[in-house]
């Protein structure tokens, strides 16, 4: 408990001295910042290091570059200031140097993250938080500036800026879904057929290796956010799902999470993202339709069923067939899906469901998301 204390006031103490938190720690509705604060002295170092970015010099060019470099987040400012007004040569090398300044940040993050949860020794826990807060700042206020010019830049500046959020793609979807995770959306990874895309789930089954804590590497390609009843971020923690350009579907669950404006704003972010809006309760079934003939029998075909969840603790199987739920009759899943919105987790219902082509009664207990 004495070293737990100590911990703790030590913590205290060195966050009094950080000059600066990222948005990450400070929450949703917190602003990237650009850099640290730092003193007068330090600003017109910095100052005349981007004014040597066009000199007619390659070696003051070359010494300016590796200065700025080195210097972090306190330079990325005065990079975007010089991308997005200084001449073209200074610009494009200005991208370059925040290109290289959000790499090594991002890498050192990764790289402390790990070590910060494989040490046991409190006091140095304590400086690897600090380390880890000042990358965390370093990429933040880098990815912001690259993600402002490409939105706003000058063709040039703003074509360079995407080619380099782009190219370390697996970068940015690491930070990310972490922030997403952190608000407690949920990331799904996994090889999942695309069929299973162009037709709605009525619950996703787990997905192996989906809850690792660790980064995307090793789980395979993202393929769904869920924002569901426990996220915290409001309409203002979805800038983090926009963030994720390759990613293909979002689950929406029923609830005040999120407002119907934040989702505009979100599907003017990524017009390719598939939304799907489901019900706060659920089966826990996956449904793949007979892409072959579909529509030729009704009811709803269950694929796969998910262990702990309503349709698992009523006894239902893969290749059951859903004929009729809460005394309406079941067509085919999008018909499920309707009934279901009018039930909330928690609440019991009967359906009529077809095994072996022989009918029978099942009481279900409906579940929710998590």
């Amino acid at each position: 408990m004495r070293t737990y204390r100590i911990l703790l006031g030590a913590i205290g103490a060195l966050a009094c001295l950080l000059p600066s938190i990222s948005p990450a720690a400070q929450g949703p509705d917190a602003t990237p910042q650009m850099a640290a604060v730092e003193p007068p002295t330090v600003r017109d170092g910095l100052s005349g290091a981007t004014g040597r970015l066009d000199s007619p010099r390659f070696a003051d060019r070359e010494a300016a570059t590796r200065e700025l470099t080195a210097a972090g987040a306190p330079a990325v400012a005065a990079l975007l200031q010089v991308a997005q007004e200084g001449s073209l040569e200074a610009a494009v090398r200005a991208v370059g140097i925040l290109e290289a300044i959000y790499v090594s940040a991002g890498e050192s993050e990764e790289s402390t993250t790990e070590e910060f949860w494989s040490e046991y020794n409190d006091l140095m826990r304590v400086y690897l938080w600090s380390d880890l807060r000042q990358a965390q700042t370093t990429a933040d206020a880098a990815e912001f500036a690259l993600d402002e010019l490409e939105r706003t830049g000058r063709p040039a500046v703003a074509e360079r800026a995407e080619t380099v959020l782009e190219s370390h793609y697996d970068l940015r979807e690491r930070r990310a879904v972490f922030e997403v995770e952190r608000l407690h959306g949920k990331a799904i990874y996994g090889g999942v057929s695309a069929s299973v895309f162009k037709n709605a789930w009525a619950n996703p089954a787990a997905i192996p290796n989906e809850m690792q804590s660790g980064g995307a590497r090793g789980r395979g390609e993202l393929t769904m956010v869920i924002i569901g009843p426990k996220w915290t971020g409001g309409d203002e923690g979805l800038k983090h799902v926009a963030r994720l350009k390759r990613l293909h579907q979002l689950y929406r669950i029923e609830g005040k999470q999120v407002s119907d404006t934040g989702i505009m704003r979100l599907r003017a972010a990524l017009p390719t993202l598939e939304i799907s809006v489901r019900a706060a309760a659920k089966l826990g079934i996956e449904h793949r339709p007979d892409i072959m003939s579909p529509g030729v029998e009704p009811g709803c075909v269950i694929d796969t069923v998910k262990p702990g969840e309503a349709a698992a603790n009523a006894g239902l199987r893969s290749r059951d067939v859903i004929l009729s739920f809460a005394g309406q009759p079941v067509v085919d899943f999008d018909s499920l899906i309707k009934i279901l919105h009018h039930y909330n987790p928690g609440d019991t219902v009967e359906a009529i469901i077809s095994r072996n082509e022989v009918p029978q009664k099942v009481q279900l207990t409906l579940t929710g998301w998590d």
